[in-house]
């Protein structure tokens, strides 16, 4: 790439950034010899599985045994991991945001998708088995299937139900994908058997029940299922804080509920950007955190006794 792309990429529109991130996302994966499919974004809107609507990021599921590896490619190319926040989550972290100071668009990488219970080697195998090539900016880069496709989506809205206004973004597109779905007796099928082979049964019951199939809940739910469905009702992001202190050993209880309340000033600026530099902008930012955590508790406490009586 010249000296002066970079550049132009600032003025360009968003739409056009992210085709151009997708296409260069595809050259460096194939460069790299990493397998990666192009997962959410203008192409499900093509292909009628979401309204279309203007992007802010690129999605990319990656075989999980080359993660770092991607990860080390597009950092040669100047992209590299947002800070974050180590705080506790209830799903395992499964992807991470990628900046570039001259691109206006993020690239997410993802090792695993949250809803995919098997595991996460023989979930990408099978969506790798059963991909499609599309054309974007005049590349063609490899997605799921249509099925697979669906099925992504509709755990990406399902994940986060309890967060969100029935009213939402997230929520309206999920119904416009279950009417999608239903038109299309094959492409039912095809998600049914999607949810088999990712073992996506229970994480994906709602939409599943949706396209009419009967699905029992599992009465031995696994870990893996149990945190999801806490992450499905959890109706606050204390929650994750609250279960780690819960069962964290007693003598350190004390440092994760200090941390809980007082996270470094780089945790805070991580998760709050309007947060300055000076001490009194920090310790607004810790007191406003305190506040909303004696507000949140009542309600996360119940969210939690619903996760402890389905053990």
């Amino acid at each position: 790439m010249s000296e002066s792309a970079p550049h132009a990429v600032e003025r360009l529109e968003l739409d056009d950034a992210i085709a151009l991130a997708t296409a260069l996302s595809h050259h460096i994966a194939q460069d790299a010899g990493v397998r990666t499919l192009v997962i959410k974004g203008p192409l499900v809107a093509e292909r009628g599985l979401r309204p279309v609507r203007t992007s802010h990021d690129v999605d990319l599921l990656v075989d999980p045994d080359r993660f770092d590896a991607l990860l080390a490619a597009f950092a040669e190319y100047g992209w590299i991991p947002r800070p974050t926040a180590d705080f506790p989550i209830l799903l395992s972290l499964h992807s991470r945001t990628l900046v570039h100071p001259r691109w206006n668009c993020d690239i997410d990488v993802h090792h695993y998708w949250p809803g995919f219970l098997a595991e996460p080697h023989e979930a990408f195998e099978h969506l790798w088995q059963r991909r499609e090539a599309m054309r974007i900016a005049d590349v063609a880069v490899d997605v799921p299937s249509l099925a697979d496709s669906a099925l992504v989506l509709a755990l990406h809205s399902l994940r986060e139900a309890g967060h969100v206004s029935g009213e939402s973004r997230q929520l309206r597109e999920y119904r416009y994908l279950c009417e999608r779905v239903r038109e299309d007796d094959a492409l039912v099928r095809g998600v049914m058997a999607a949810a088999v082979d990712t073992d996506a049964t229970q994480t994906a019951r709602p939409f599943l029940q949706e396209l009419g199939f009967q699905i029992p809940l599992d009465p031995h739910p696994s870990e893996q299922l149990r945190r999801w469905n806490l992450n499905v009702h959890a109706r606050n992001r204390m929650t994750g804080w609250m279960l780690e202190l819960r069962e964290a050993p007693f003598w350190r209880k004390p440092r994760v509920l200090f941390r809980a309340v007082f996270p470094t000033a780089a945790e805070l600026r991580a998760i709050d950007p309007t947060i300055g530099q000076g001490i009194r902008s920090v310790s607004a930012g810790w007191w406003r955190r305190f506040v909303r955590g004696v507000t949140l508790a009542p309600e996360t406490i119940r969210d939690l006794k619903a996760y402890y009586t389905a053990r």
